[in-house]
């Protein structure tokens, strides 16, 4: 075998060996941080195994050069590190060019005596006081020393100073990544003389060289994984999270590895996720995050969408065109769910046109939908607008809400709540006596001295059944003897006669032209009685307030049948000749038919020897026309 081809053997040799010293290296540098001293020991053994076998390779440090070609990049860092002994060269998969921080003997005192005033910080005090028993710091000096002379990895022991040497490493380590001033950067040049540094195992790589291999390695399986969140399918926030992981997921797998990431997908999926995955869905990662964003994404399910159809409604200061804007907006995106769902059809649409008129009418705002009589969604639109511009529900529709709601004002106590002849004497006791005037709402006086309400409710007093001036209703003859007129002959229909009132009559003092609710002399009464009550608040004066209320209700009087007790409005004689009227009123109609009518519709035939203009009484006010003549043919 010749020097070159041996020359050659030997540098295969030394680049393997320089491949498990590189392997080592970074083995000892994990293993460290754990404190594992028995493996620690075991690694430093193996890499003393090493160098040894390195020794006999140091004559390849001469001419170099010629073999550049074949060298591998660990051989070229020993090539550039030519002044280094073999075992100290940086085991990178780099060229190394940058200088190398190294620990001399110099340097060792001061390095340890930071490392001690550092670590008696971490200790407890009896731990403190031990490494002044043991001599830790003469201990760490010696054995570096030695391993400075030498070359050769000390042996340490189990025990405190171990505990002590394997912390002084991991204190060296975080220095030099601090780029502390305690080390010093000697560079080298060729043909200077070699100075050897600290052990092996206190280079530690750059930040770039990290960067580099876990370039080349890339993200672990593990890594990756955990890049997809947890999905339960009750977010759609969530559901775009989890499609932005599996994506990313399938970009970073291998192709070997992507059979194994669907398996261990769903242990990420939970509840309504979990029961709507298909095997289909877990074929690929590409159809995973096709059917959860079809189904959980942005998009909405469709009977999400239809479900959105009636909650539509026509918002407060929304026009009809915007509302119906929305409501087109709202079918599109229906139409779309339903064809990503293959439900859209000829009898979808037409169902789907009846709901959107349903919808759109129910949306709006009453006073519109009431007078809404298109049966079509275009028509129905038209008309809404056309309703809207008319009538002004766009600008008036808070005035018309108020408008309705109004209620009748008491004049005795001034509520909303109720009307004046629903008024409960009793409760108005309690009402402040700083109230206006209920019928001038003035602020100064109350109804009693109100000259507007004396003024307008003032009437000359007549009989409100046959207009007299000389009687009341209850003391006319006449309407006392309206149940004594003549009987029709047979076969002739009835005439019923209602005998239309032109003016109130009051049921409390019987004069015409108000009711009770404005009867001065009532209000008078009521006034009273409730001062009289709050001027002497004592059991006596209330009795005697209910007892005069109860006979003042008592001597109303009915302004049809005359009797006293109830108002009009109460009066069952009254009713009943309504229901009569309503019963015959048919009858009667028929029978007038038969005679030529004049313009107005009614009959103009004349029987028993009278005119009847139009089937009743025509007089002026509306009441009957008395007969000055006596003739019983004039109604």
């Amino acid at each position: 075998m010749t020097s070159d081809d041996k020359r050659e053997k030997d540098e295969i040799e030394a680049h393997h060996l320089l491949v498990q010293l590189s392997e080592l290296n970074d083995q000892l540098r994990r293993e460290t941080d754990k404190g594992n001293l028995a493996l620690l020991n075991k690694i430093r053994g193996d890499i003393k195994e090493i160098n040894a076998e390195l020794k006999k390779f140091e004559y390849l440090n001469i001419d170099l050069e010629k073999y550049q070609e074949k060298l591998t990049p660990s051989i070229k860092t020993l090539r550039e590190n030519a002044t280094l002994p073999i075992q100290h060269t940086p085991c990178t998969s780099r060229i190394s060019n940058h200088s190398t921080p190294r620990i001399t003997v110099e340097q060792i005192e001061k390095v340890v005596d930071s490392f001690i005033e550092d670590f008696r910080l971490e200790l407890e005090e009896t731990e403190a006081k031990e490494i002044e028993k043991s001599n830790i710091k003469e201990k760490l000096q010696e054995t570096l020393v030695k391993y400075e002379q030498t070359q050769v990895e000390p042996e340490i022991e189990d025990g405190f100073f171990g505990k002590c040497y394997n912390k002084f490493l991991d204190f060296i380590n975080v220095k030099r990544e601090q780029n502390s001033t305690l080390f010093e950067t000697v560079i080298q040049e060729p043909d200077a003389p070699q100075r050897s540094n600290l052990a092996f195992h206190f280079d530690t790589p750059d930040e770039d060289e990290d960067q580099d291999m876990a370039a080349r390695r890339g993200p672990s399986f593990k890594d990756i994984l955990q890049l997809v969140l947890n999905f339960s399918g009750r977010d759609k926030e969530e559901a775009n999270k989890f499609i932005k992981g599996c994506r990313l997921a399938d970009e970073l797998l291998e192709q070997n590895q992507k059979a194994d990431f669907l398996k261990f997908i769903k242990v990420k999926l939970s509840g309504v996720a979990l029961e709507c995955i298909n095997p289909t869905a877990l074929a690929s990662i590409a159809a995973l995050t096709e059917f959860v964003e079809k189904n959980f994404g942005t998009r909405k399910l469709f009977f999400e969408c239809y479900g959105d159809l009636s909650k539509l409604k026509q918002g407060k200061n929304e026009g009809v065109l915007t509302f119906f804007s929305r409501l087109k907006d709202l079918q599109r995106e229906i139409e779309a769910a339903a064809r990503r769902e293959n439900k859209h059809n000829a009898a979808f649409e037409a169902s789907l046109l009846a709901d959107l008129l349903t919808a759109f009418k129910r949306g709006l705002r009453w006073e519109i939908k009431s007078q809404l009589t298109a049966n079509n969604l275009e028509e129905a639109r038209d008309e809404a607008a056309r309703i809207e511009r008319e009538d002004g529900f766009d600008t008036d529709i808070d005035a018309i809400s108020s408008y309705k709601s109004r209620k009748a004002c008491c004049t005795i106590c001034d509520s909303r709540e109720h009307s004046t002849i629903d008024c409960d004497p009793l409760a108005s006791l309690h009402k402040s006596k700083t109230d206006k005037c209920s019928y001038c709402h003035s602020p100064d006086h109350y109804l009693t001295n109100c000259m507007k309400f004396t003024v307008d409710t003032k009437e000359k007093e007549s009989c409100s059944h046959c207009g007299s001036t000389e009687h009341h209703v209850n003391n006319c003859m006449k309407f006392a003897q309206r149940d004594k007129e003549s009987v029709k002959k047979e076969k002739e229909p009835e005439v019923i006669t209602i005998n239309h009132i032109s003016a109130p009559i009051c049921s409390v003092c019987s004069n015409k032209g108000h009711t009770a609710s404005a009867c001065n002399e009532f209000l008078s009464i009521m006034r009273n009685l409730i001062n009289n009550s709050n001027n002497n608040n004592n059991d006596d004066c209330n009795n005697e307030f209910e007892i005069n209320a109860i006979n003042l209700a008592s001597s109303i009087t009915c302004g049809y049948c005359a009797r006293k007790g109830h108002p009009a409005s109460t009066c069952n004689d009254l009713l009943n000749a309504m229901r009569g009227f309503a019963s015959k009123n048919n009858q009667t109609n028929n029978y007038n038919n038969r005679g030529s009518t004049n313009g107005n519709g009614y009959n103009n035939n004349n029987y028993k020897g009278g005119n009847s203009n139009r089937g009743y009484n025509n007089n002026r006010n509306g009441y009957n026309n008395y007969d000055r003549n006596n003739n019983p043919g004039n109604n």
